[in-house]
């Protein structure tokens, strides 16, 4: 199996820097997954065991782990690929109303964690964001680029954001025209958020 590595936090420009998307975790999900972003955890499915912490599992043979644990470790081991200074961008995950091509990003501090409880029995695994660094967007905002525009639509449960340059520049855009988003719009600019919980769910 694979291991997870280590690496020093990354520059804004060093050619290590990945920008990962997560494909919307559901609409049961949405509220828990959004709040979390927000209070510095960003998270991912294929969880749903309470034994899926992808650290233990990584080192384990195959026919060690149950079902459940195979099926978690291959659907989320990349989550151990992520870095500090990645970006990552959750697509359709709303403030509120489900709204098809919102999207909230933010920058990780940490590697993978793991969670045993969590108010959804899922979502267990996570990666520490910093609050400070959360943006709301819409993906068709002018601001956005085209490029990034085309890169943030599904591409299955997760993927990566190869035009870098672009991506950090549409962050820099929307952080440029950071006026309250009416949520329906699609000129929507972005939001950023600071880290201030909405609700009293626990992320």
């Amino acid at each position: 199996m694979p291991s997870a590595c280590n690496a020093p936090m990354f520059s804004e420009t060093s050619p290590n820097l990945t920008i990962w998307a997560f494909n919307a975790p559901g609409e049961e999900n949405n509220a828990f997954v959004y709040e979390s972003v927000r209070k510095g955890r960003s998270r991912f499915g294929w969880g749903y065991v309470p034994t899926a912490d992808l650290r233990q599992l990584d080192p384990r043979p195959w026919a060690e782990l149950t079902p459940e644990e195979t099926d978690c470790f291959k659907k989320a081991n990349f989550l151990l690929r992520i870095n500090p200074g990645d970006w990552i961008v959750h697509i359709n995950v709303p403030s509120n109303v489900p709204s098809y091509g919102q999207c909230v990003a933010a920058r990780a501090t940490g590697g993978y964690e793991f969670d045993v409880e969590t108010p959804t029995g899922d979502f267990r695994h996570y990666i520490p964001v910093d609050p400070a660094t959360v943006i709301e967007f819409d993906r068709t905002s002018p601001n956005v680029l085209p490029i990034i525009e085309q890169k943030l639509k599904l591409r299955g449960s997760h993927w990566r954001i190869h035009a870098k340059e672009e991506f950090l520049q549409s962050i820099e855009n929307l952080k440029g025209d950071s006026r309250p988003c009416a949520r329906r719009n699609s000129s929507c600019s972005g939001k950023i958020v600071r880290g201030q919980s909405r609700g009293n769910r626990s992320c």
